[in-house]
């Protein structure tokens, strides 16, 4: 997963449509200024294809909104109007833009050495990104040669947590393309998987409208933004978007579930049902005439969708199998419009999941809960929300005194070179996903275990157990030293813990990462391994103690 997803907000989202020309909320935008009489008249398939050939080719920088009657999520920034701050008696979005440019270019200069000086913003674009991704082109001065130049940024800022400067660069040169290289590029776009990005929170009433979304702030877990985020993008990078489970949910996201009793799509008396019915019976009867098989549909069992210059449904549905007489599950990828023919863009049998190495556990097939999850800020000091963990000592006169990022930085260093196992809390004054697990407190006791530290101890035991079954061994289990934990589908938890060697009678320190979904009694040992030779140390160390007591 992290290698999966870490850098996603280096990524060009493709261009999707919101409205066509007829709605009303297209004439809202300061940007669209071509009318029905304008020439050449573009239909909406040639204006989503000249949407995603621009920004293909300037990864979103350089569009010419002129060309476009119809609205997507790409849009132009108003310098003058006040769209992205909480209080509009100080900045225009010209200004914000001016000093989110200046930033970068100040990052820029301090990295590369160089000493280049802002001059003005050209031009901005923007498209939502869990807050917005702003892709700013600005000119400089470069006082080695006296020549303006251009630059460009792009930046993800939100009003909850630190901006982002995700790059600054001088402003490619344009490549010369053959002309064809577009459409090979861009051909069979339909099958890309889109990724998962936020619409609203709970908070919105929007949410509410949405007959699949279930879930309550009184359900346990509670989840918070960011981790249903991470949740809904692991679920649609494990099932290509087929199998989401919307009851985890109280975001609303682009990904939506089918309701078979509605007629969203079609009008009555044909139900949305049924039109999944007929778009599955002529993607099977599609994959059957080009695999010569004779698979017989038998009934839709669930449909997802997105937006895709139309909808792009995601259907699940089982088929008969003449040759065994048994039935099958099948996937069908379909982009639907009313104003055009269905394109079928796949079907198959449903992907076998892929069983993992012989660590992870047999119900744990596609290894999702072995990924380390990247560190991310929820709060920071004097921000909204922000509550002092009783975990955490450090104060604002401490040194030495870190910026968020800073600190953003150092957890990440300390998750990534310890798997998530070995954090200094001391150092930090933000809250991130990672928490330690604090022994003689009772946040984990319940009735059957009085503190932290006795519930900790049972999960270390149960995987010392599944660890000695698997490699024959006899190690017992002496205490829990630390733990940490965070949130994945329920709370991850990481304990590093001490074992005696009957072998050769010595301490030495294990680790286990175990996901506990305690609300509803399944426990789950996903891994539990002896640290690598970089703890050697530690693992002396821990001896002398242990031999001192």
């Amino acid at each position: 997963m992290v290698e999966s997803f870490e850098g996603w907000t280096s990524w060009v989202e493709d261009a999707y449509l919101l409205c066509t020309p007829e709605d009303p909320e297209c004439l809202k935008h300061h940007y669209i200024t071509r009318t029905e009489k304008d020439e050449p008249q573009y239909t909406v398939d040639e204006e989503i294809s000249m949407m995603n050939e621009q920004i293909t080719k300037s990864e979103g920088f350089d569009i010419d909104f002129s060309l476009f009657r119809c609205l997507f999520n790409y849009h132009l920034v108003d310098p003058d109007d006040y769209d992205f701050l909480e209080d509009e008696t100080t900045e225009t979005n010209g200004d914000f833009m001016k000093r989110l440019s200046q930033e970068s270019l100040k990052r820029y200069n301090d990295e590369c050495g160089t000493k280049f000086e802002f001059h003005e913003v050209v031009k901005a674009n923007f498209h939502g990104s869990v807050g917005y991704m702003f892709l700013i082109t600005f000119q400089v001065f470069d006082p080695s040669d006296d020549q303006e130049k251009t630059f460009q940024a792009r930046i993800r800022y939100t009003t909850h947590y630190p901006t982002e400067f995700v790059f600054c660069r001088p402003k490619p040169n344009p490549e010369v393309d053959s002309g064809e290289t577009y459409k090979e590029d861009v051909k069979g776009w339909t099958s890309w998987v889109e990724d998962a990005y936020l619409l609203c929170t709970p908070e919105d009433p929007e949410c509410l409208k949405h007959h699949y979304i279930t879930r309550t702030e009184k359900d346990e877990p509670q989840y918070t933004v960011e981790e249903e985020i991470a949740m809904m993008n692991e679920q649609i990078e494990n099932s290509e978007g087929f199998d989401i489970d919307f009851s985890l949910f109280r975001c609303l996201f682009n990904y939506h579930l089918v309701d078979p009793d509605d007629i969203d799509f079609v009008e009555e008396p044909e139900t949305n049902g049924d039109l999944m019915k007929r778009l599955s019976k002529e993607s099977l009867n599609v994959f059957n005439k080009e695999e010569g098989t004779e698979f017989e549909f038998v009934k839709v069992v669930k449909a997802n969708f997105h937006y895709s210059a139309g909808f792009m449904f995601l259907i699940t549905f089982q088929v008969l199998d003449p040759s065994d007489n048994q039935e099958k599950l099948f996937q069908a990828r379909v982009r639907y419009s009313t104003r055009f023919p269905a394109e079928y863009v796949f079907c198959r049998p449903r992907p076998e999941p892929e069983v993992d190495s012989d660590d992870t556990s047999e119900e744990d097939v596609k290894g999702w809960v072995t990924w380390l999850e990247p560190a991310y800020l929820l709060w920071k000091p004097g921000g909204r929300g922000y509550e002092r963990p009783s975990y955490m000592t450090k104060t604002e006169k401490d040194e030495p005194k870190l910026t968020p990022e800073q600190e953003l930085a150092l957890m990440t260093k300390e998750v990534n070179a310890s798997d998530g196992f070995d954090i200094d809390f001391s150092s930090f004054r933000c809250v991130f996903n990672y928490h330690p697990a604090v022994l003689h407190s009772d946040l984990f006791a319940d009735d059957d275990f009085e503190t932290t530290e006795d519930f900790l101890k049972m999960l270390a035991q149960e995987a010392l157990d599944v660890y000695n079954g698997r490699h024959v061994t006899e190690y017992e289990l002496v205490k829990v030293v630390t733990a940490n934990y965070h949130f994945a589908c329920a709370i991850m938890f990481l304990i590093t813990f001490q074992v005696k060697d009957p072998y050769d009678d010595k301490i030495k320190l294990f680790q286990t990462r175990v996901r506990q979904v305690k609300y509803i009694g399944i426990k789950k040992v996903v891994k539990s391994h002896v640290p690598k030779d970089v703890k050697k140390q530690k693992l002396e160390d821990e001896l002398l103690c242990a031999t001192r007591s």
